[in-house]
């Protein structure tokens, strides 16, 4: 009886699931003649209610498995008949708007009515996942999304591209590359008033403003795709004449600089700006043994390594030194740049927030509020050393992939060849700076340079970051001990008279101890041995400092505060450093020796 009851309670549920799918299919489906937001809404739902049908047990591995295949089918028919829906609908108001006619915001009546079909199509169009997405993670399907819709306005653009570039016109010469350039930069002058007051503010409605999404970025990468696709087919004839290349490679540089200077196009900007940029990177299928062995690395950093490797295998082939030089100058080497920018801007918002104390007035909130980390509710110290960690590790393994750059053959015979002609690297690095751009390329005129060669500033420049972050992680562990032994120093035992032989830790220091062992257990087990032992050099000497100016030269001590504060550090602070390195009481000579000072026979 009972497994009969539980095969009806079975069924009961395989029915119910099919009734609620069918509801939802048959609304969207009605609401799909007159209201396509309705329709989009239903259809929303069913991918919701589906993904959760879809991860239970009994239809992941049992008998239901036929229930998950049907609801992925239904989400697939429904989803293609309101995508091609959607699809006519924003391509029958672009051409009533006269699509790609410019349109110049403020909009009159005639206009603003034709617009409001464009944007709710735009709109359905981004709320309308894929089956394969999901629902609640946004941030990983954003450009999808968004590349769909952007994708029917950039449609017939690029068509007129083709049409005078890449076919028959006259306007299609191989001499005359500034042309199809200057078409592309006039397109986007054109367009980018109707995208950021028009399709800008629907991408936010639907994104939320919590995250960067760029509708003019998108626009401007989808015309960057008919400049890629001309350059690449217009270079292997342009192999052959030199005179060409090299006007060709001028005019692509002015042009690149120019979407930065007259756009605020940012090259690359997405790898850094993504949400998972700086999370570890788990994909190691393109990771040989060597990198396995090195730091861990990032999203964003192996990301940018690649890039960066993709860019220098498109040079190579290049004659011209001063060319090559120029490509890495002004590309490659403001690309890492722009990373370390990048990393070092959000250390600086990091320090300014977490490690910058307050000034106490009365009535003020708390230690814990106004003291080391204004985030304490979500993870204290350790998720902060965590995301420092990121970081360290990103900047870190840009400089391992330095030191693989330099030993390069490629980069060994490129350095050899500027060493021959100099005066390759001043004109290009008085052009960056006369350009008011951050020039990495070292001076190779100046005697100061520690290392000379084509990494050098870039290389010290991620090094001074490494460096700077594992100060501030040595900072946090030290104002998180200061703040945790606050009742420690309050005590007022060191000169009491008292008989008793079987002395423990103070109380008030476990708190501190336990936390000074939990932060150094995750930098000995996250950062390599070298790094850790220097870090852990500086936290003892601060926390030698801080014994010696609150309570060494604070109080008067009795035999029996000796004992106790003996205590408190061979079985207490150094007893935890013993789990961490050898003769941690080595590195805090100073309260060693005072301790040795104390514990001398009266006699002596």
């Amino acid at each position: 009886l009972e497994q009969r009851l539980r095969i009806l309670d079975s069924a009961t549920s395989y029915i119910k699931t099919l009734l609620v799918a069918s509801h939802l299919w048959t609304e969207s489906l009605k609401h799909l003649e007159q209201d396509h937001s309705k329709a989009v809404e239903r259809y929303t739902q069913l991918l919701k209610f589906a993904q959760l049908i879809c991860t239970q047990d009994p239809v992941q591995h049992g008998s239901f498995a036929d229930l998950g295949t049907y609801l992925e089918r239904c989400q697939m028919e429904l989803w293609n008949k309101l995508n091609d829906t959607i699809r006519k609908d924003i391509a029958a108001s672009l051409q009533t708007l006269d699509w790609p006619t410019a349109i110049q915001p403020p909009y009159g009546p005639q206009i603003r009515s034709k617009l409001e079909g464009l944007e709710n199509g735009f709109r359905n169009m981004l709320l309308l996942k894929r089956p394969t997405e999901s629902p609640e993670a946004p941030n990983q399907t954003i450009q999808p999304l968004l590349s769909a819709p952007m994708r029917l306005l950039l449609e017939p653009i690029s068509l007129r591209f083709k049409f005078h570039f890449e076919g028959s016109r006259p306007t299609n010469r191989l001499d005359k590359p500034e042309w199809y350039l200057k078409h592309a930069k006039n397109q986007i002058s054109a367009h980018i008033p109707f995208i950021m007051t028009t399709i800008q503010p629907i991408v936010e409605d639907v994104f939320g403003h919590e995250q960067r999404v760029s509708a003019r970025d998108y626009f401007i990468d989808g015309l960057m795709e008919d400049i890629a696709r001309k350059v690449t087919r217009t270079i292997p004839k342009l192999i052959a004449q030199p005179n060409l290349l090299s006007h060709t490679v001028h005019e692509l540089l002015e042009f690149d600089r120019s979407l930065s200077d007259d756009f605020g196009f940012v090259r690359y900007d997405d790898i850094a700006s993504d949400r998972q940029a700086f999370e570890l990177y788990e994909d190691d299928q393109y990771m040989d043994t060597d990198e396995k062995s090195t730091v861990e690395a990032t999203q964003s950093s192996m990301k940018l390594i690649h890039l960066w490797e993709g860019i220098t295998d498109t040079y190579k082939l290049i004659p011209s030194i001063r060319q090559q030089f120029q490509f890495f100058a002004y590309i490659q080497l403001s690309l890492l740049g722009q990373y370390q920018n990048r990393i070092s801007s959000a250390v600086d918002s990091f320090e300014a927030l977490s490690l910058i104390r307050s000034v106490q007035v009365p009535g003020a909130l708390p230690d814990a509020v106004t003291g080391v980390i204004t985030a304490t509710e979500s993870g204290g110290s350790l998720s902060v050393l965590k995301k420092l960690y990121r970081w360290w590790t990103s900047a870190q393994k840009l400089i391992e992939a330095i030191r693989d750059w330099e030993d390069d053959e490629f980069f060994l015979d490129f350095n050899y060849k500027l060493d021959q002609e100099t005066v390759i690297a001043q004109d290009v690095r008085k052009s960056m700076l006369s350009e008011g751009k951050v020039c990495y390329v070292v001076d190779p005129l100046s005697t100061d340079q520690n290392y000379k060669g084509l990494f050098g500033d870039i290389s010290s420049a991620f090094q001074q970051l490494a460096d700077r972050i594992q100060k501030i992680c040595v900072k946090l562990v030290l104002k998180e001990w200061a703040v945790d032994t606050k009742q420690y120093t309050k005590r007022d035992i060191w000169w009491q008279t008292m008989n008793d032989s079987a002395l423990e830790v103070s109380d008030s220091l476990y708190q501190p101890l336990q936390g000074l062992l939990v932060s150094c257990k995750y930098l000995n087990n996250a950062y390599p041995q070298s790094s850790f032992i220097s870090m852990y050099k500086q936290i003892s000497l601060g926390i030698d400092d801080w014994y010696w100016r609150n309570i060494i030269t604070k109080n008067q001590f009795s035999p029996y505060g000796v004992q106790q504060l003996e205590t408190d550090l061979r079985s207490g602070l150094w007893k935890i450093g013993k789990r961490l390195v050898n003769k941690p009481e080595n590195y805090m000579r100073r309260l060693k020796e005072a301790l040795q000072v104390f514990t001398l026979p009266m006699s002596s």
